[in-house]
């Protein structure tokens, strides 16, 4: 929300330009479209296709003067845990450049999969980069920042300077967690982090496919999305399921109910394969009975 008001207060410009099934929080621009915010309010919100360039180029065509932001997962959560092409994100830094728009990188989820996040791993720099939960150490904490001449806008000397107002900001619990937390995820951590997530990303392939099961499991470094049938159509035919969900936490292991899960830093070896045979068992005992021929 503050990076997306500190881009419109750099440009003095309205429109946010976003991509589909992206999620960048709860606040009416980024719920644009939904139930109980204003048509004035989703008018200044633009979606983008994904992973497509020429599609971006076309969906703005004639407003690239209006556009304040441009801004990105660079690996989608809610979206099904999918990394973008770095040649987008390279097309999407030299596009911002080009129309004077701000380019964010929310690495919200991102910032799991390398010690500088997405934009270290891919070699693109936006403009600003918002983080948050693994940055709290499992406390609520938040944190967005980038271009000086961006961030000098929240500079309370200046006249006409941006608010930064919140009952939680400054948490001191949470930002001492947050700062023991990045103390501890050493480089030599997260390629540890990576390994894990490799592993049970290949256990469960082939537990999948043994198991001739309508189900895949994607994912980049320690994020992981397991995505089961039935096939419905359209653009990502498989989907999660509740019942999967339910059936991990009897087993002992907590995903989002969409399907998509971190590996944290205690986990072992053992952790991510028992896993693995856990999601395959409950992908199993899911698949519809077989009816017998009479």
């Amino acid at each position: 929300m503050f990076a997306i008001r500190a881009a419109r207060a750099y440009t003095g410009r309205p429109l946010l330009a976003k991509f589909a099934r992206a999620y960048h929080g709860t606040h009416d621009t980024a719920l644009a479209g939904t139930s109980g915010v204003p048509d004035g309010i989703s008018n200044l919100v633009v979606e983008l296709p994904w992973d497509d360039a020429s599609g971006t180029e076309a969906a703005l065509a004639g407003r690239e003067r209006d556009v304040a932001a441009i801004i990105i997962e660079p690996v989608q959560g809610a979206g099904g845990v999918r990394a973008a092409d770095p040649a987008l994100l390279r097309f999407l830094r030299v596009y911002a450049d080009r129309i004077g728009a701000v380019l964010i990188f929310d690495e919200i989820i991102s910032f799991r999969i390398g010690p500088n996040g997405a934009q270290g791993v891919f070699g693109v720099r936006p403009d600003l980069t918002t983080l948050g939960k693994i940055v709290g150490g499992g406390y609520p904490l938040a944190a967005f920042g980038g271009r000086a001449a961006i961030m000098d806008r929240f500079d309370s000397r200046r006249p006409g300077s941006l608010s930064h107002g919140g009952t939680f900001n400054g948490n001191p619990v949470g930002a001492a967690a947050g700062l023991a937390t990045l103390r501890f995820l050493t480089a030599d951590r997260y390629d540890r982090l990576a390994g894990l997530g490799e592993r049970l990303r290949e256990r469960l392939r082939t537990g999948i496919a043994s198991a001739g099961l309508d189900a895949r499991v994607d994912g980049i470094a320690s994020l992981f999305q397991v995505f089961s049938g039935p096939s419905l159509g359209g653009e990502d035919p498989l989907t999660p399921t509740e019942s999967l969900f339910l059936g991990l936490l009897i087993d002992g292991f907590h995903l989002a109910p969409r399907g998509m899960g971190a590996i944290s830093t205690p986990a072992t070896e053992e952790d991510v394969d028992a896993l693995a045979d856990a999601v395959v068992g409950r992908l199993t005992a899911m698949q519809p009975a077989a009816v017998p021929i009479s």
